[in-house]
């Protein structure tokens, strides 16, 4: 696993951080230089900050990504670049892309959303192993059913 050596326990630990190019899939949508940090279910972005006095590279927060929320992650190649792309449904898509070391932001995006979408699977399973909606359509179907055989029983017992 890539998330082995820096993974944190608790999902404010960052994986990977450093600057990227970003772009939305939108009309008149341009590059722009951002800095981002991974964690363990999100992907933070923030403005690049800016003069003399500056302690990072980071500036002020723009927006974050819940990586359960990505449908899948893609590599694509362009004519002159490579750019990975965040599918993000009806949100559209976002466009990653690095002078260098891009590769181990996308393998890093792709293990942390399937695992972010892993550990959302198990917190929903119940202690017999099925999902709680389906236990809850199940108890609800089987509160009718019973109801409706009690009905049934007392007509029976009515017309006789």
């Amino acid at each position: 696993s890539l998330l082995s050596t820096n993974y944190g326990k608790e999902s404010v630990h960052a994986i990977k951080r450093g600057l990227l190019w970003q772009q939305r899939d939108k009309l008149f949508s341009r590059w722009k230089e951002r800095y981002f940090i991974l964690t363990r279910d999100y992907l933070h972005c923030f403005r690049r900050a800016s003069g003399s006095d500056r302690i990072s590279e980071m500036g002020q927060f723009l927006f974050k990504v819940k990586l359960i929320d990505v449908e899948r992650i893609e590599w694509e190649n362009k004519k002159t670049y490579s750019t990975v792309a965040l599918i993000l449904g009806r949100d559209g898509k976002i466009y990653l892309r690095a002078a260098d070391g891009l590769e181990d932001w996308f393998e890093l995006l792709e293990e942390c959303m399937l695992t972010s979408k892993e550990r959302r699977r198990a917190l929903r399973c119940s202690q017999d192993g099925r999902p709680r909606e389906n236990n809850n359509i199940t108890t609800t179907l089987d509160e009718w059913l019973a109801a409706r055989q009690k009905i049934r029983i007392y007509l029976i017992g009515i017309n006789k």
